[in-house]
């Protein structure tokens, strides 16, 4: 899939952005792109199915994407509903990280969640990863989960419980 908004910037996608069919192949574009994801959690490609691109759908999921050079460089998943506002995923490939790109991620999923304080929840694998981003918007710790997702390891969460 070519993006028209150039080679550099950001494309948020929600339920009422695009056709029903351009939603289906954009959705299959971003699962390629963060598919490495199911090796930190297991049933990511049907979790990603059946809750994110039904939640484009609906309306309780928005996705955006930071492009480079017409390629995905940055990817976050965020649920809006009534009951929660919470950073799902946030992915930057290999070739951007350490560039700021997860903070400019934060930054927009929080604008468009209408919060300074979202849900948010990482494994202890990857924990690392974030500790400077979550130190940098003040999150909270919340609590921690041991085999939520995988037996034998935590998964934290931050400004709130999950559900």
């Amino acid at each position: 899939m070519k993006y028209s908004i150039g080679k550099f910037g950001t494309l948020i996608v929600e339920h009422d952005s695009c056709s029903l069919d351009q939603l289906t192949s954009f959705s299959l574009q971003v699962f390629k792109e963060i598919s490495h994801l199911e090796h930190s959690y297991p049933n990511f490609e049907q979790w990603y199915f059946e809750k994110i691109v039904n939640g484009l759908k609906d309306g309780s999921r928005s996705i955006i994407l930071e492009l480079r050079n017409e390629k995905i460089a940055g990817v976050a998943i965020i649920k809006d509903t009534a009951l929660e506002k919470k950073i799902c995923t946030i992915s930057v490939s290999q070739e951007y990280k350490s560039k700021g790109l997860g903070f400019k991620l934060f930054e927009k999923s929080m604008r468009l969640l209408n919060t300074d304080r979202p849900l948010a929840s990482v494994s202890e694998d990857r924990i690392n990863d974030f500790e400077k981003i979550f130190r940098h918007f003040d999150y909270e710790f919340s609590a921690e989960y041991k085999g939520l997702y995988i037996p034998k390891k935590s998964e934290f969460s931050f400004n709130g419980i999950l559900q």
